[in-house]
């Protein structure tokens, strides 16, 4: 199993684009994780966001039809400690085709929310974007 959203890359070191590689016979890990600051926050938060994935252009069906309980992380970003609880959509694909894919996740804050960190107005926008090299 190959995990490809990466909660590291994108709360330590800001990246919404990254690049991996998977044999052929690995099957892909897709799903993504609204974090918060807190249980109750993330909870609410995760009312007001829409989540899409595609593979190569495709949307894939029900990207937030399997939803975790939230759970509590820790992530050290070069000496700073972020902490807060996270809720992650399940995802996964069967191993691809050789060669190179896209896949994209994209989100629309449907309310004005708060993360506790940041505000997202109602109408942003965000998209992660991993290209996956398969051998």
């Amino acid at each position: 199993m190959v995990e490809v959203f990466s909660k590291q890359k994108a709360m330590c070191e800001g990246l919404m684009d990254w690049n991996m590689e998977a044999g052929g016979k690995d099957w892909i890990d897709v799903s993504i994780e609204w974090v918060a600051v807190d249980t109750a926050t993330v909870k609410d938060n995760v009312k007001h966001i829409n989540l899409e994935t595609s593979v190569d252009g495709a949307t894939l069906a029900d990207t937030m039809k399997y939803p975790s309980s939230p759970e509590h992380f820790s992530i050290n970003c070069s000496g700073t400690v972020i902490e807060g609880s996270g809720i992650k959509y399940a995802l996964f694909l069967p191993p691809l085709s050789k060669g190179e894919h896209t896949i994209t996740w994209h989100g629309i804050v449907e309310d004005d929310l708060n993360d506790g960190w940041s505000d997202y107005p109602k109408g942003t926008e965000f998209t992660f974007t991993a290209t996956v090299t398969i051998q």
